[in-house]
C-alpha cells in the first residue's frame, strides 16, 4: 500500500539533525520548520518542493549533510526508502541568505489510479489538520520529533487541473486519503496522420499494379513487332 511519503521530511532532517541541534531545540522548539509541495498532474506522477529555514547552527550541519555536500548519497538513500516509486530529478539549492534550502524531486504514481475515473493519494499522517485552499489545492498542518527535535510542517497537495469530486477519508489504519475524480483522455486519433499513411499505402499499390502490367505487356509488344 502505497503513502504520500511525508517520510521525505524526517529523511532529510536526519541527514543533519544532531545532538548540539537537539539541545538547542530543547531550548527553541519551533527553530526548524519544513514546507513540502506537491504538484500532482493528470497521469498521477508527481513533482515535490521541500524547502526549510534554519538558524545559523542548523544551517552549517546541513551544509555538512548529505543533502548539500553529496547528492549522489542522498539519492541512494531517497531511492531505499521510496522503493515503490520511482524517483528522479533530485537537486538541492543552497540560499546563503537567509539560510534556507529547496530541494525538488520527481516521483512517479505517487496518485493511484482506481478505475472509473477515480483517484487516490494516501497520506502518511494520521488525523492531520486539512485546511481547503482552492478548488485543487489543500494544506495540511502537523508536527513531528526527529532526534528530540521538534519539527514543524506545513505540506500543499496540488491536484491536476480538472480534479472533482474531492474527497477526504481515512482508512482502516487511521491514515487520511484523498480521493478525486479525474477521467483517463484515451490517446487522440490523429485523423491527418491516418489519411497520410492510407494514401501512401494507396499509391504504392497503384505503382505496384502499374509495374506489373507494364511487364506483362512488354513481350506482346516485341511478339507483334
Amino acid at each position: 500500500m502505497k503513502y504520500l511519503p511525508a517520510y521525505i521530511l524526517l529523511l532529510v532532517c536526519l541527514f543533519f539533525t544532531s545532538h548540539v541541534v537537539a539541545r538547542q531545540q530543547q531550548q527553541d522548539p519551533t527553530g526548524l520548520n519544513q514546507e513540502i509541495d506537491y504538484h500532482i498532474d493528470k497521469l498521477g506522477d508527481a513533482t515535490l518542493e521541500l524547502r526549510m529555514k534554519m538558524n545559523a547552527m542548523q544551517w552549517q550541519s546541513f551544509k555538512a549533510s548529505p543533502v548539500a555536500s553529496n547528492p549522489t548519497i542522498f539519492k541512494r538513500d531517497m531511492e531505499r526508502q521510496m522503493a515503490s516509486y520511482i524517483i528522479d530529478d533530485i537537486k538541492t539549492n543552497l540560499n546563503e541568505g537567509d539560510r534556507s534550502s529547496l530541494t525538488t524531486l520527481k516521483a512517479r504514481s505517487l496518485a493511484q489510479y482506481k478505475g472509473k475515473g477515480l483517484w487516490e493519494v494516501k497520506l502518511d499522517m494520521k488525523n492531520p489538520n486539512v485546511t481547503k485552499v482552492s478548488d485543487n489545492c489543500y494544506l495540511l498542518t502537523g508536527n513531528m520529533i526527529s532526534g528530540g527535535t521538534l519539527i514543524h510542517q506545513l505540506q500543499k497537495l496540488f491536484l491536476p487541473e480538472g480534479a472533482s469530486d474531492i474527497k477526504q477519508d481515512t482508512d482502516t489504519f487511521g491514515n487520511a486519503i484523498i480521493s478525486y475524480k479525474l477521467d483517463v483522455e484515451p490517446a487522440a486519433i490523429n485523423l491527418f496522420a491516418i489519411t497520410g499513411i492510407v494514401c501512401i499505402i494507396t499509391g504504392a499499390t497503384f505503382l505496384l499494379i502499374q509495374i506489373r502490367r507494364s511487364r506483362s505487356f512488354t513481350p506482346q509488344a516485341q511478339a507483334i513487332g
